[in-house]
């Protein structure tokens, strides 16, 4: 599986990790949690088999497993361009140092994140007019030349499809 061909473990690392007699070290147990990140991330990608098509995609966080996407999405999807929405700009570059799609991101306060995230749709299914909204979405669509992502993938550590399941951002088909 994914462990197999991306990350391979030394015998001693997975039996420090199992046995229950062992208390590991966050050293020993370190490349443990990054193949299983690796498997995880992967399987996230490719769960759907239009992952490969993907041209215009949409990263919500921007923390380890983003990283990993990122180096995935440069090797399968090489024409991709990539927009992530984080409250961190130290991450934000750091994922630009490793990118090479190109890529663009909008940076957001923590407050305005929860304001973000009040958004709610109407009665008419049509999100109310919101500035964070608005303005993510234009940067987002300015940077995949007029069109709406098509591919998805929240990596936040927490509640966040308020963010992302709006109509002004998400294409009809968009892969989430």
């Amino acid at each position: 599986g994914t462990f197999a061909k991306y990350v391979i473990l030394p015998d001693k690392t997975w039996e420090k990790c199992f046995s229950k007699n062992e208390n590991p070290t966050q050293e020993q147990i370190r490349p443990f949690m990054f193949a299983y990140l690796v498997a995880d991330v992967r399987n996230a990608l490719t769960r759907h088999q239009n992952y490969y098509k993907g041209k215009n995609i949409l990263l919500i966080g921007g923390g380890l497993s983003s990283h990993i996407a990122v180096s995935l999405i440069n090797r399968d999807i090489p024409d991709a361009k990539l927009f992530i929405l984080e409250v961190d700009k130290k991450k934000v570059e750091s994922i630009k140092n490793i990118s090479t799609c190109p890529i663009d991101s909008y940076i957001i306060e923590n407050d305005d994140l929860i304001k973000m995230k009040n958004v709610r749709l109407t009665k008419k299914n049509e999100p109310r007019k919101n500035w964070l909204i608005k303005d993510f979405e234009s940067r987002m669509r300015e940077h995949f030349e007029g069109e709406k992502c098509d591919f998805l993938v929240d990596f936040s550590s927490g509640e966040s499809s308020a963010l992302w399941f709006n109509p002004m951002i998400l294409s009809p088909g968009t892969i989430c």
